[in-house]
């Protein structure tokens, strides 16, 4: 099985559920109440944060059902499954979804670190200058992320950025 352990495996379903259904959710309030008004940084920010969580939980749908596809077979077929484009989707998936969370929050921290050191300066930066940050950050981020990931399909164990793990992470070990 690709994911061995019972419990995990069906814990994996509800997790990716509740993450699906809880960013669908934060991404609809924001389109659908906040439209009209005018983009607040904060915003911005936390709507790029719920769709980088939004591709996690994503790539956890696609393990949970390459799981049950592969189940009691895995080991007979573990090589078609880690040759195969779903696994290079998944792994950019996860990558992009913890790269691109790891620059929102970091982008957070600094704009809220500058929202209380000077307070009194409202707006330092500006909803248009973070539109053109994230949107920067999102396209080099999937450039950095897909590149490798293109060479990992149909390639041998050691030439995948997964190598040989069976939930295609990338891993950087010799």
């Amino acid at each position: 099985d690709l994911i061995s352990n019972k419990l995990i495996s069906k814990a994996l379903w509800g997790i990716a559920g509740i993450a699906l259904l809880g960013n669908l959710v934060i991404i609809a309030i924001k389109v659908l109440k906040y439209r009209n008004q005018p983009e607040s940084v904060l915003g911005l920010l936390s709507q790029n944060l719920s769709v980088a969580n939004l591709l996690l939980s994503s790539y956890v749908f696609i393990i949970g059902s390459a799981d049950i596809a592969y189940h009691d077979h895995y080991a007979k077929y573990s090589e078609l499954w880690l040759k195969g484009p779903f696994c290079s989707l998944s792994c950019i998936l996860a990558s992009m979804s913890s790269l691109i969370s790891s620059a929102v929050i970091i982008f957070m921290t600094v704009d809220r670190f500058i929202s209380i050191v000077i307070p009194h300066k409202t707006n330092l930066i500006q909803p248009k200058k973070a539109k053109y940050i994230i949107d920067r950050t999102w396209i080099v981020v999937f450039i950095f992320v897909t590149i490798p990931n293109l060479f990992s399909i149909n390639a041998e164990g050691d030439a995948r950025i997964y190598g040989y793990v069976g939930i295609c992470l990338p891993v950087n070990y010799d």
